[in-house]
């Protein structure tokens, strides 16, 4: 620097600004400030800030009359800050349309899905619209992933049965941040009340009280259930119209006559340990899965079906009718289900005024097959 120079107050000042910053640099750790300036802040991030619901968040974004003033400049100077920037697919989705829907199953192996799919398929297509489906394998993150996917693409709306973890760990927050920037949401089977999206179902514990209740006209007394992971909504419905059926007769439930099997596998070890130390003379069965594999068991036990002990499991598939014996179920109708969750979404893509949150009940009913007694034992 010459001699004589003088900074002006304005260099001064940034130099003091860069000396300052060198030494606070020495209290932040680098990784954490990577952190903060990569991280893509959402709706969800906004609402647990400000204490308030991710709906809430959207409609102080979006300028809706519904939200204070106060509200909506909390919203926004927090938006600001965070640099917070809408869902670029959402957007474009509330401005055309692909005729494209998305749909996500929990898998593929149960042959109840594939029917409904069967039936979301050929209905969407004969409104002119196309179907993708993915697969969240029970998984809270692969469900997550296939819905970001789906938007991604383009799709107009989505259809799905929620992910098992997802109901295990009431892990609502990305699907009702996909609900909150518009994107229309059906859900069959599995549902919760925790997301704004309309609901395709079945009266799970209806259907379970019915099936009780004809296994106990039939003369049955000892009644088991075979079920798999109690967080599953439909397991818990079905297991509370089982109890209800056994009370209302006078029969005594007990625990022990309540199988929990794991949904991936079913060991037949653990069948036949329940069933040599449990006394039964008839078993519903949440899935025909199981229950074809219990028949197995309970036959190389030295049991006669229907004489000794009486089937009815769940779904309509190929299992239930070419098992030996064969299974007598309640019919799900998983390709009306799929039918009115596609004419549900689509008729909501194709309003031109926005149509109000429903729920749709499909009726079940009861086939009669061999695995049960044509009259009362």
């Amino acid at each position: 620097m010459p001699r004589g120079y003088q900074q002006s107050p304005h260099t001064r000042l940034i130099n003091r600004f860069v000396a300052d910053f060198k030494r606070l640099m020495l209290y932040i750790r680098t990784d954490q400030i990577l952190v903060f300036l990569a991280k893509k802040y959402t709706l969800k991030d906004l609402a647990l800030e400000l204490n308030i619901s991710i709906s809430t968040v959207s409609k102080a974004l979006n300028n809706s009359p519904e939200i204070s003033e106060d509200t909506q400049k909390k919203v926004l100077a927090l938006a600001q800050l965070y640099h917070y920037r809408p869902n670029s697919t959402a957007l474009r989705l509330r401005e055309s349309r692909s005729n494209h829907i998305g749909v996500v199953l929990p898998d593929l192996v149960h042959h109840f899905f594939t029917t409904v799919f069967k039936g979301i398929e050929e209905y969407a297509n004969a409104r002119g619209f196309n179907v993708s489906v993915c697969f969240s394998d029970d998984n809270t993150q692969k469900e997550k992933d296939a819905i970001d996917l789906l938007l991604d693409s383009g799709v107009d709306g989505i259809i799905l049965s929620l992910a098992g973890q997802t109901q295990q760990l009431a892990a609502w927050s990305h699907l009702q941040e996909v609900a909150a920037q518009g994107t229309h949401l059906v859900m069959f089977d599995r549902v919760t009340d925790h997301v704004p999206g309309d609901q395709v179902m079945i009266d799970d514990m209806h259907s379970a009280y019915k099936a009780t209740q004809r296994l106990i006209d039939l003369g049955c007394t000892r009644i088991a259930l075979l079920t798999t992971e109690s967080y599953l909504s439909v397991n818990q419905d079905r297991q509370s119209g089982y109890i209800k059926a056994l009370k209302e007769s006078n029969l005594t439930y007990e625990a022990q006559r309540v199988l929990a099997l794991p949904k991936s596998e079913v060991d037949p070890a653990s069948l036949r340990t329940f069933f040599a130390e449990c006394p039964v003379d008839a078993v519903l069965c949440v899935n025909e899965l199981i229950a074809v594999q219990a028949m197995h068991v309970v036959t190389a036990l030295g049991k006669r079906i229907p004489e000794d002990v009486a089937f009815v499991g769940y779904n309509n598939g190929m299992l239930s009718m070419y098992s030996y014996p064969s299974l007598t179920v309640v019919d799900q109708q998983g390709y009306l289900m799929g039918e009115k969750s596609a004419e549900v979404l689509i008729d909501k893509i194709c309003s031109k005024t926005p149509l109000d949150i429903s729920k749709y009940v499909i009726p079940t009913t009861l086939v009669e097959r061999n695995s049960t007694p044509n009259t009362r034992k």
